[in-house]
């Protein structure tokens, strides 16, 4: 039988985005790489789906907030709203 390595899973979470919050800008990059199936977005505690409210951008560093009048309406709340514009996703 092969060998299987053991690989280590960096799970991050609660991550605050990348980019301007200032209710115009809908791209935003994480500190790290992702997997692109792992990538988990909240905004004012609510998920996000993938490629209904956000996509995935090719280089799996960034995303796109898609247009969307529900997610338009929290990304023009005030700033304070964003503490909770969280992350969360699997490195690689």
């Amino acid at each position: 039988m092969g060998a299987v390595a053991n690989q280590v899973i960096d799970r991050k979470t609660n991550v605050l985005p990348i980019g301007s919050k200032n209710g115009v800008n809908l791209s935003y990059q994480t500190p790290d790489k992702f997997d692109p199936l792992s990538l988990e977005v909240f905004l004012s505690g609510l998920f996000l789906q993938r490629d209904v409210d956000y996509e995935v951008q090719p280089d799996n560093k960034s995303f796109e907030i898609l247009v969307n009048p529900a997610i338009s309406e929290r990304l023009n709340s005030p700033p304070q709203q964003f503490e909770s514009f969280l992350l969360n996703y699997v490195t690689c």
